[in-house]
């Protein structure tokens, strides 16, 4: 830019103002080269006002503060220059004169064009600046939701599993002492992954197989469970502590409220990149249906949503007594 502005001054100069060449060339230098030092120091002024909280009249008044001070010191010191470079050149120094009118105007507006620029500069850094901190705001957010996420589920677990170890602690305390005992596995587990969010299909299913032995327990020969997991599979990664819910979901909205025998049963295998999980369940048809999907099934809505951004990883179904949990995990996504 200040290049260009230079040949057109020198143009001005030579061309309509007959300056000569010597003259021409120098007048073009001298002013525009002390123009551009000073337009650096802009930035310093621009930074100033860009932060601070002034009125619109103060900010106004600053600049044409600025606006003046600048004048005086570039037409004082390029006057100066001139006179030494022009020495004896009275054409000159006339013409000068007679263009300082001209010369105010050109570096009011080449001030409005710096500050602008400059202006823009600082917003840009300030709004990336912005975008950075919000960005970082929203993962420890999203870390945070993540978080409360899971300690919703453990005390909903440990609740239900000391109702059943009350249950039969004066009936039957060998198998109290059982569930003691593999509750204790469980937690185990779940205070060492609670750190991390993410977990090898292997130990998730070996942890819910705990909570199924614990409910084993309870329920005898009314319980069933089958695993079919592919060997590929079992090295796949999964939302670490995502799975028990699923179980105790099918626990309490099949065994608890039937009579006859319940079979559940997780198959998962790996279909390309993704991670596909299927838990199946008899339920009695004609036990009153609780209304409600209940808090592990919206746990674990919200806790894909959060990790995968999409709802549509879920999906359930009733179909001719038999209750359907389709689990899809992209493992692109997830990282250890």
């Amino acid at each position: 830019m200040w290049i260009l502005i230079f040949w057109i001054h020198f143009y001005i100069l030579f061309s309509i103002g007959s300056q000569g060449f010597f003259l021409s060339i120098t007048d073009s230098l001298v002013y525009n080269v002390l123009f551009f030092i000073l337009g650096l120091s802009f930035w310093f002024a621009v930074r100033y006002d860009y932060f601070s909280k002034a009125s619109a009249i103060n900010r106004l008044i600053y600049h044409l503060t600025t606006i003046l001070l600048i004048m005086v010191v570039w037409l004082g010191l390029s006057t100066t220059i001139m006179r030494l470079a022009a020495a004896g050149r009275s054409a000159y120094f006339m013409f000068n004169q007679q263009s300082y009118f001209w010369r105010v105007v050109c570096g009011i507006i080449y001030y409005l064009l710096i500050i602008m620029m400059y202006y823009m500069a600082v917003y840009y850094h300030d709004l990336q600046e912005r975008l950075v901190n919000e960005t970082r705001l929203m993962t420890i957010a999203r870390e945070a939701e993540l978080n409360l996420l899971k300690s919703q589920i453990n005390p909903h677990f440990l609740f239900n599993s000391l109702n059943s170890i009350s249950s039969l602690t004066l009936t039957a305390p060998q198998r109290a002492q059982e569930m003691i005992i593999k509750l204790s596995e469980y937690l185990r587990y779940s205070v060492n992954r609670s750190d991390k969010n993410i977990s090898l299909l292997k130990n998730e299913i070996d942890n819910s197989s705990r909570y199924l032995e614990i409910e084993q327990i309870r329920f005898g020969d009314k319980l069933l469970f089958k695993i079919s997991i592919d060997e590929t599979a079992k090295k796949a990664l999964i939302p670490a502590l995502i799975l028990q819910p699923l179980f105790e979901n099918a626990v309490k909205h099949g065994v608890y409220e039937s009579t006859d025998q319940i079979t559940i049963h997780i198959q998962a295998r790996m279909i390309n990149e993704i991670l596909d999980i299927i838990i199946t369940n008899n339920y009695d048809q004609q036990a009153i249906s609780r209304k409600g999907e209940g808090m592990g099934l919206r746990n674990i809505r919200e806790r894909l949503k959060l990790i995968f951004q999409t709802d549509l990883l879920l999906e359930t179904n009733k179909n001719n007594g038999i209750f359907t949990v389709h689990l899809q995990i992209p493992q692109k996504t997830l990282t250890t």
